[in-house]
């Protein structure tokens, strides 16, 4: 009877052990960090030495769909996976959810139509934490692109240096909410809609405690937002250049509901250099909120309308708890 107890227990903690999962070091046991994730299972934990990683085919990491854990041992300025101009870094498009988790590593030197340096797409939500996303480039989402109802988590990530073609040098949205904590999206260009964020389509991001600085569009230099529904708390949104509209922010097309968390007046003076909503963006039942006019201030005061074209705007300071005026 004592054997048989014991027999149990042990297998018990077998059971538990195995639920853990495995842990994969790279170069030591894999030697590049997609083999480790095809060798990887669910509940695994891939250890990143210090180091250049390069990959072949359309992407350098593609997780494949499964609940593992990426991990880099050193910083992320130790630790870089580079596209090397030839493809895109990182390509979630297996369903993956929080559990899929990418930490600490450079994502350089992607390429593609979409999401040079991230792209998640098809129901994709994978977790990102302390990664600098620099240096990539595409058509739409030079750093990350979320398309089709992929909403990833990234926290304390720097997303700078990117380039855009169409929409979004920072990051771009489609059908998608992200949720980005503690980010910095900085010195990203586009040649036309949003230097730093552009959310398209029925997109409903949340950004807390974010910088938004120095990126450069056509319109939108620092967020651009068409007939979506982004929430900014916290947030700091200074020094974006927009050559035609809206330096620090454009929104178009009802594109921020009564439930965001920005707000400007439709027209202020040098819009292009500040906010500026256009195109029944700011109806009466779904205004821009709670960011004082006062706290908007440009460095290149222009005529009030829509019809000054460019500007750079100076500070905006998004509040923790919003205002409550409305937009006439």
């Amino acid at each position: 009877m004592t054997t048989r107890l014991w027999v149990v227990v042990l297998a018990a903690a077998g059971a538990t052990s195995l639920a853990a999962g495995a842990t994969i070091y790279v170069p030591a046991e894999e030697s590049t960090i997609q083999a480790a994730v095809d060798a990887a299972s669910d509940g695994d934990e891939i250890l990143v030495a210090p180091g250049t990683y390069t990959g072949s085919g359309d992407s350098v990491i593609n997780p494949g769909g499964k609940a593992i854990t990426i991990r880099a041992t050193g910083t992320a300025d130790e630790t870089i996976v580079d596209g090397e101009g030839a493809r895109m870094v990182v390509w979630c498009n297996g369903g993956e959810g929080a559990n899929t988790v990418i930490e600490g590593f450079t994502i350089t030197g992607g390429e593609a139509s979409n999401g040079g340096g991230v792209f998640c797409e098809d129901h994709s939500s994978p977790t990102l934490t302390d990664c600098k996303i620099s240096g990539n480039t595409a058509s739409i989402g030079g750093g990350i692109c979320c398309f089709d109802h992929s909403s990833p988590t990234l926290t304390d990530c720097d997303i700078t240096g990117n380039t855009g073609t169409f929409t979004g040098g920072g990051i771009s949205c489609s059908f998608s909410s992200p949720t980005l904590v503690n980010c910095e999206i900085s010195g990203n260009t586009v040649e036309n809609h949003g230097g730093g964020t552009h959310f398209y389509l029925n997109s409903s991001p949340t950004l807390n405690g974010c910088t938004i600085s120095g990126n450069t569009a056509s319109t939108g230099g620092g967020v651009s937002c068409e007939s979506s529904s982004p929430t900014l708390r916290g947030c700091t949104i200074v020094g974006n250049t927009a050559s035609a509209a809206g330096g620090g922010c454009l929104a178009m097309t009802t594109a921020v509901p009564h439930s965001a968390t920005a707000r400007s007046r439709a027209i202020l003076p040098s819009p292009a250099g500040g906010f500026l909503a256009m195109t029944a963006a700011v109806p009466r039942s779904s205004t821009l909120r709670s960011v004082e006019t006062s706290q908007v201030r440009c460095q290149e005061p222009g005529p009030t309308g829509v019809g000054h074209s460019s500007g750079t705007n100076a500070r905006t300071a998004m509040p923790m708890a919003s205002k409550t005026e409305t937009t006439s």
